[in-house]
């Protein structure tokens, strides 16, 4: 696309969010037909003037039955025009879904607000995963400011303990010391590899048995994490290969989810062994067992087994998407979301961490992209505190949510993780925790 029309007109500007909610399918694609039309003419205080008028529109309609929500996440007049005239394309043909053929447009009828929240555990390096809670709490932290009250919870791998957090089973401080202590013995696996495949099962158990490769994860119908030897993998690369088969070889050193990590099991379980865990609070779905923990289940004997079994997670998003509108996944793990998406049929974003959701924002669209989401699934309503304020002195009027512009300097310490550590002490950050808004 040819962005020379938009100069002066909010190129390299935050996206905006323009969400539009109502009962009539046709009074609804004619606004976006104006909108498209008319967008060329606006400039960045124009998009901007026109997300606040829509922000107020709807909340005036929040006590009205709006079972259509279309949320569009533009920088440009251009972007907008094109998003819109998307939009009004779904809404006639019933596309209502969210979609990434036009990305930024999210269409939904009916949506009741129903959130799952998905918690990042891949475990190409064990070593990562301190930071991965950490920022996986601090995702949360983004989805409490905003008010999103997920009715389901999904760990991936040691994902699962952050979801024991969320659940109300385990306190952070206990969380950070369990994955620290796994991550310490799981640091002594012998080299090893895992790698992704594209295949149904029956080929990939067949691609597996040359070099007794192992199934560490069933991700999604046809999506297979393998794990076993270096040599295994690079020769399962080859085969796979000369098929046509896509395969791709992770970065990591370990090869968990496989019988061959059972010695560990015993370590594991002696770290768990002193941990009261309580009844889950909240509806959480195991991907160790593919189902609802319950009352029945010794959740620290498989913490502990997990290691060495697959990973059922298409089971367990299949499970936990009925009657949900949304997945979202607590930390930056876009790849994971696509997963997720794959597995059921749900939209899957990303939520950012405070430091990069545009409370200090190096990636607004990301923000953008979460926020339009929320709005298309009924799980937030009022976007005026999201959006940028009339007059540039105005300050923040909501204590409860902050306004977040993204894109801006801080000057702010990185967030801590549970067990006192910053999170830069584990992982890159090229960016600070500070209070803003989102344009």
């Amino acid at each position: 696309m040819d962005s020379r029309g938009d100069r002066g007109n909010g190129a390299g500007q935050p996206p905006s969010i323009f969400a539009w909610s109502g009962g009539d399918l046709g009074a609804m694609a004619e606004r976006l037909d104006d909108i498209a039309v008319s967008a060329a003419t606006l400039s960045g205080a124009g998009l901007r003037e026109l997300a606040r008028e829509l922000a107020v529109g709807v909340l005036g309609a929040a006590g009205q039955a709006a079972p259509l929500r279309v949320a569009l996440t533009a920088a440009t007049p251009s972007r907008l025009a094109d998003q819109a005239r998307y939009a009004a394309w779904l809404l006639r043909t019933g596309g209502t879904t969210s979609t990434t053929a036009e990305p930024g447009t999210y269409v939904s009828a009916g949506a009741g607000g129903a959130v799952v929240v998905l918690f990042p555990g891949r475990a190409e390096s064990p070593a990562t995963q301190p930071a991965r809670l950490a920022v996986s709490l601090e995702a949360l932290r983004t989805l409490d400011l905003l008010g999103v009250k997920p009715v389901t919870g999904v760990g991936y791998g040691l994902g699962e303990v952050t979801g024991l957090v969320w659940a109300g089973s385990l306190p952070p401080p206990e969380a950070a010391r369990l994955v620290a202590q796994c991550a310490q013995v799981l640091r002594g696996c012998s080299p090893a590899a895992m790698a992704r495949i594209t295949a149904d099962t029956e080929v990939t158990r067949a691609l597996c048995a040359p070099d007794r490769l192992h199934v560490a994860a069933y991700e999604a119908p046809g999506v297979h994490m393998l794990a076993g030897s270096l040599t295994g993998i690079r020769e399962l690369a080859r085969r796979a290969g000369s098929l046509g088969v896509p395969v791709e070889v992770l970065a990591g050193t370990s090869a968990m989810h496989c019988p061959a990590m059972a010695r560990y099991v015993a370590p594991l379980r002696s770290i768990l062994a002193g941990t009261r865990m309580a009844l889950p609070q909240r509806r959480l779905i195991s991907s160790i067992t593919g189902g609802l923990l319950t009352a029945a289940d010794d959740i620290a004997d498989l913490l502990a087994r997990q290691v060495s079994l697959p990973v059922l997670f298409a089971q367990a998003m299949t499970k936990a998407a009925q009657g949900a509108d949304l997945i979202v996944t607590a930390g930056p793990d876009a790849a994971l979301a696509a997963t997720a998406a794959g597995c059921c049929g749900l939209p899957a974003v990303v939520v950012p961490t405070l430091a990069q959701a545009g409370l200090a924002g190096p990636d607004p669209a990301m923000s953008a992209a979460m926020i339009a989401a929320l709005f298309a699934a009924g799980a937030i309503t009022d976007l005026l505190p999201l959006l940028a304020p009339p007059e540039p002195a105005a300050t923040l009027t909501s204590p409860a949510i902050p306004r977040m512009r993204m894109g801006e300097p801080a000057e702010s310490q990185a967030p801590q993780d549970p067990g006192g550590h910053t999170e830069s002490d584990d992982i890159e950050r090229s960016s600070t925790v500070r209070s803003g808004r989102i344009d």
